[in-house]
């Protein structure tokens, strides 16, 4: 059976943080015209970022601050392809040439701290950043700007994005104007239903409302105040918000996600700097809003996962599993890769179900998907097509044969008894294989010779590894 047109087309009825930024965004885009526009070639980029990614996957910010003459390797992989009317406006130029012809780096003073603040979005997998940045106009002149941007996603040739400049005016008066009366800024901060707290130039906490002390599990502020701010942040977060925090201290806002254990319990938090105006020391104060997002996070991941994970297995669903095949497909296009597709068909799983009952074959199935994550890497896609029928991808094989291992691997683990099912014997299975790009170019393509190669391992009696032959 093809079941590729039965394949639910599910489509996700949620949006979590950071996709509600992304649509956002769009939407600023589409509605507001003058928005200034830039087109970004980041190609060059991205392919210097997979040859370290491994090296960088949990703290990018910190290989970066490890290795500064790789960041300085990178500022000339990024150009300027276009930019739109209101954007040589902006930046005050005639001619679109003429500023494209300029490094990005006439554009953006701080653009060093830019680049690294966009490299650790694209390692970290993030959908869309935001950042704020010193811009220079054609006359020398210079303001302070946000580059926003949603980040192509990984495996995709998405060599050019476009990014939205916004003109940022001087916050430094508007927060002196918007709470000249004392009275007021305090009344406003005691009564509002979020942390609100104040962090001093040398990085610790100065003052905080009483919502943030009730968010934080402390009764008196006493027993936080002077504390520095980034011993509340979790370790592997640290890093990449004490960046944040002394860009704020330079005058940048941002926001950002964090997690932090208290009372044994990990929580998750949003939160923003904003920086403040300049006290007559010439420090500055910045001011720090925080919510608990852990409930909505766990509530949105939960929707995920119902969304693009069976349930019973806890492996991919159908267009969960083409979405990601298609984008590992596109990398190994473009890097010249083998990849292969095991479609895997459970030869005694209906006698099972028939003798012992659906509790039980449940039960198989869910061990059965243990026994297969087992001889899977991390990087293998594994997805329940429907049934007893199983669908798997191996990226980055050398050989078909690597493909013929794992599968015999697995039917050699199958025949062990299903133990925690409470069946003594083990089970049977069909292994198709189709090999890319020899196969299929397609998701589709590849999964449909797997799946004629399963049904003729089956004629050939069944519990034995067949490749797709044309």
């Amino acid at each position: 059976m093809n079941y590729l047109h039965s394949l639910p087309s599910q489509s996700k009825e949620y949006l979590t943080v950071e996709q509600r930024k992304v649509v956002n965004w769009y939407r600023r885009v589409f509605q507001v015209r003058t928005t200034a526009l830039l087109v970004f070639a980041l190609g060059p980029l991205l392919r210097a970022l997979e040859n370290i990614n491994a090296r960088t996957t949990h703290n990018p910010i910190e290989y970066f601050s490890q290795h500064p003459q790789t960041l300085s390797d990178m500022a000339s992989q990024i150009s300027v392809q276009h930019a739109n009317d209101s954007a040589l406006e902006l930046f005050g130029y005639a001619c679109e040439a003429d500023f494209v012809s300029q490094p990005l780096a006439r554009h953006i003073r701080d653009y060093d701290d830019a680049l690294r603040l966009l490299c650790c979005a694209l390692l970290e997998k993030r959908q869309h950043i935001e950042i704020e940045a010193c811009a220079r106009h054609q006359n020398g002149n210079e303001f302070k700007a946000s580059l926003e941007l949603v980040l192509p996603l990984p495996g995709t040739d998405g060599d050019s994005v476009i990014v939205s400049v916004a003109f940022l005016s001087d916050a430094e008066p508007l927060s002196v104007m918007q709470f000249d009366d004392k009275t007021l800024y305090a009344r406003f901060v005691d009564h509002a239903p979020v942390c609100i707290h104040e962090i001093d130039q040398d990085g610790r906490l100065d003052k905080m409302n009483t919502a943030g002390l009730q968010m934080m599990q402390v009764a008196d502020f006493d027993q936080i105040r002077g504390h520095a701010y980034l011993d509340l942040v979790g370790e592997d977060d640290r890093a990449r918000i004490e960046t944040l925090l002394k860009r704020a201290q330079e005058g940048y806002s941002s926001e950002f996600e964090f997690t932090l254990t208290l009372n044994g319990s990990s929580r998750i938090f949003t939160s923003c700097f904003i920086p403040m105006e300049r006290k007559a020391d010439g420090k500055r104060r910045i001011v720090g809003v925080t919510q608990d997002i852990t409930e909505r996070k766990a509530s949105e991941e939960e929707l995920y996962r119902s969304a693009n994970y069976d349930q019973l297995t806890q492996l991919r669903n159908g267009p969960n599993f083409l979405d990601a095949a298609q984008q590992v497909l596109a990398q190994a296009s473009r890097h010249k890769q083998q990849l292969a597709v095991l479609f895997i068909d459970l030869d005694n799983f209906k006698p099972v179900n028939d003798t012992f009952g659906h509790d039980v074959g449940d039960m198989a199935l869910q061990e059965f998907s243990s026994k297969l994550r087992s001889v899977l890497r991390e990087e293998d896609l594994a997805c329940r097509f429907g049934g007893d029928e199983f669908v798997v991808l191996l990226p980055y094989i050398e050989h078909p044969e690597d493909a013929r291992d794992v599968a015999l691997r697995l039917i050699k683990l199958l025949e062990l008894p299903f133990a925690s099912s409470g069946l003594s014997s083990g089970m049977y299975a069909s292994i198709g294989i189709s090999i890319y790009p020899k196969d299929g170019s397609t998701a589709k393509a590849l999964i449909r010779h797997a799946d004629e190669a399963m049904y003729q391992a089956k004629r050939a009696g069944g519990h034995r590894v067949c490749f797709y032959q044309q």
